[in-house]
């Protein structure tokens, strides 16, 4: 019988045994194929660095690969906005504005 109270252990309880593909676990990971679109991208890296291990050349060998962007990879979001924020930033101040 639902008596209006649900402690916060009991909610936790509730929280931590969803199935993976719950509408609650979903929106918190990153949609439904956000498992696969992981494990893809570990593929792409693997794949990528073996190339790049094998084709080289000796002479002149290229850069390595960039890791591809994973699902819900926020550093590199904050780390291009700090870097165009400073940008922004050295721009008005050679314009001579303050801000």
């Amino acid at each position: 019988m639902w008596r209006g109270r649900l402690s916060l252990r009991k909610l936790w309880v509730l929280i931590s045994h969803l199935p993976p593909d719950s509408a609650f676990v979903q929106a918190v990971v990153g949609g439904p194929h956000a498992t696969e679109r992981a494990i893809l991208a570990d593929i792409f890296d693997v794949l990528a660095l073996a190339n790049w291990q094998r084709g080289a050349d000796p002479k002149s060998p290229p850069k390595q690969p960039k890791p591809y962007p994973r699902p819900g990879d926020t550093r590199r979001v904050t780390e291009k906005y700090d870097r165009l924020r400073a940008q922004a930033m050295a721009f008005r101040n050679t314009r001579g504005e303050r801000g």
